[in-house]
């Protein structure tokens, strides 16, 4: 619980970062979101990616069937726990997918519409003309 919640407010920063820096320097609400939609994808095929390593590698997989199944552990043979195991998390990877852009959008609208706002003083000088 607290480390997903340390992860959503991270990403979620990160996000709105983005989108806010982008939004202020090109003084454009597009761009900020742009910008961040391009980096929850990003970030979105890394955690997609690590999470498929993960699973195929077999990542503390006997202290996860003893950690979860205590009981039954000696009763399942791995191969059927494995299936549903690979099952579970490629369906959670592939939800991973599409949520991540998703609350790209999401934060990096807020980021944007605040850098918008944010106006920068102008380098500019009016010089009058005689």
């Amino acid at each position: 619980m607290i480390v997903g919640s340390f992860l959503i407010v991270t990403v979620g920063g990160t996000l709105i970062t983005t989108a806010f820096a982008a939004a202020r320097v090109r003084r454009s609400f597009g761009a900020g979101v742009t910008a961040s939609l391009w980096t929850g994808l990003v970030c979105s095929m890394l955690a997609f990616n690590a999470d498929i390593l993960a699973i195929l590698v077999g990542f503390n997989l006997d202290v996860h069937m003893q950690h979860v199944m205590p009981d039954y552990y000696t009763a399942f043979t791995p191969d059927a726990f494995m299936s549903r195991h690979i099952g579970g998390h490629l369906a959670s990877a592939m939800e991973q997918l599409r949520t991540l852009p998703l609350l790209a959008l999401v934060f990096g609208s807020v980021g944007a519409a605040i850098g918008r706002r944010q106006r920068v003083a102008s380098n500019r000088t009016i010089t009058e003309v005689a």
